[in-house]
């Protein structure tokens, strides 16, 4: 701390070592800069867990209910000692900040959804930010750290921390994307494989909780400063809000289908036909129509793992093109299954009143589109037909699995068979 006098360095150190210091105390207008040796690791590391409590409570977040995620964002501070940094570029963990950031934009700028850097990366940034007040304002910074300045700035990632800190320990540490969903009414994670990389997703309200922010808007306005032109489709992406209830596509606009399945309305669903497996004095082969119609990808993947252990050797005696689905699944252990497909225009299914037809309309365009491209971007044009048969499929298992079960148990053969003709005819 050269820059203070002796007198005022050594009432510093006093007020850290004792603990009677405030926040304000940290930043490098009073403490420019804390050497080694100042102050012991264990003040330090006591130190560095008051200025991520304070990032967790920008958002009311309480420590004891994410302690996990607390330790480790405290431990990324006492790795990357941001009392010795006066800026950003100082930092001793910022190079793999940049990295994250740099992977954050790219998945952003290839799904157009908002995405967000691992929480002990994010409150890093916060605390050197708005503890610290760090420099940030000088050219060559702003040269080498575009991401930092879309994302922060334009994109506003730091109101998705309570979000990555709520996903933590499941997503550790990589970036991710979120979606934003009107009406869910807690976020849902997810994780598919994009670009042959597993990349998790979050299913959000939005930001939580509204109107509460961890950077000053004079913070954000200086780092939005640092950027330059680019795409403001990248820029932007963060700040609209995505609902799976498109009023009014555009003539080639997909929309986006989420379907959410959770295990207690799976075990529901299924409670009858699951309630009678193995039972004594009940014949098991009687059982198989009404548990192959129950059963789904996204019904097996939320079941209890004793559940899908029960199923796994039924189904080797009874429904073995199941064996593989259940065997993949069997030591996941998750109450939620998020499945997404775009529905094209102009579908011409014949879909039974009520079964979904307003969002199924869009089907035949993008079929459409991917017959276009079939000369010109073969890969492109057999992803999209891919997007186009999988929704069929999911929605012919969501929509008319009530109608066929309906016909089952009302004992209508003959409506019955005809139904199974159609629906395979339908999904191929």
């Amino acid at each position: 701390m050269s820059s203070l006098s002796a007198m005022d360095k050594q009432l510093l150190i006093a007020k850290i070592n004792d603990g009677s210091f405030v926040l304000d105390d940290l930043s490098i207008d009073r403490c420019p800069k804390l050497e080694i040796g100042d102050i012991s690791r264990d003040v330090l590391k006591q130190v560095y867990a008051r200025m991520v409590e304070e990032a967790f409570k920008s958002f009311h977040v309480d420590k004891e209910d994410a302690i996990i995620c607390f330790r480790k964002c405290v431990k990324k501070l006492v790795r990357g000692r941001p009392l010795q940094a006066t800026s950003l570029g100082e930092y001793k963990g910022w190079k793999k900040v940049k990295k994250h950031l740099k992977t954050a934009l790219e998945l952003q700028s290839q799904t157009g959804y908002p995405t967000c850097i691992p929480a002990p990366h994010l409150v890093s940034v916060i605390v050197l930010l708005t503890i610290r007040r760090v420099r940030i304002n000088t050219d060559r910074f702003a040269e080498d750290n575009q991401p930092f300045a879309r994302l922060f700035g334009h994109c506003r990632m730091s109101q998705w921390l309570p979000i990555a800190i709520k996903f933590y320990e499941q997503i550790h540490n990589g970036p991710f994307i979120l979606k934003t969903v009107k009406g869910i009414t807690e976020p849902m994670l997810t994780q598919l494989f994009h670009d042959d990389k597993m990349v998790s997703i979050i299913y959000t309200s939005g930001p939580s909780p509204p109107r509460l922010r961890a950077l000053p808007a004079l913070i954000v306005e200086r780092i939005k400063g640092l950027s330059t032109p680019t795409d403001l489709d990248v820029m932007m992406g963060g700040n609209d809000d995505a609902s799976i209830n498109a009023n009014s596509p555009g003539e080639d606009e997909p929309i986006s289908v989420i379907l959410t399945t959770t295990r207690v309305e799976a075990l529901q669903s299924g409670a009858e036909v699951l309630g009678k497996l193995g039972l004594p004095g009940v014949d098991q082969a009687s059982l198989r129509l009404g548990l192959d119609m129950w059963l789904s990808e996204p019904h097996i993947r939320v079941m209890p793992r004793h559940v899908k252990n029960d199923l796994f050797y039924w189904c080797s005696d009874y429904l073995p093109h199941w064996i593989d689905m259940i065997r993949s699944c069997l030591d996941e252990d998750r109450e939620t299954w998020v499945i997404e497909t775009e529905v094209p225009a102009n579908s011409n299914l014949n879909i039974p009143e009520g079964g979904g037809s307003d969002f199924l309309r869009l089907y035949s365009q993008l079929a459409n589109k991917a017959s276009l491209l079939a000369s010109s971007n073969a890969v492109e044009a057999r992803r999209l037909m891919g997007r186009v048969d999988n929704g069929i499929r999911l929605f012919a298992a969501k929509a008319y699995m009530r109608d066929l079960q309906a016909k089952w148990e009302r004992g209508d053969l003959d409506e019955f068979e005809r139904f199974c003709f159609e629906l395979a005819n339908t999904t191929g």
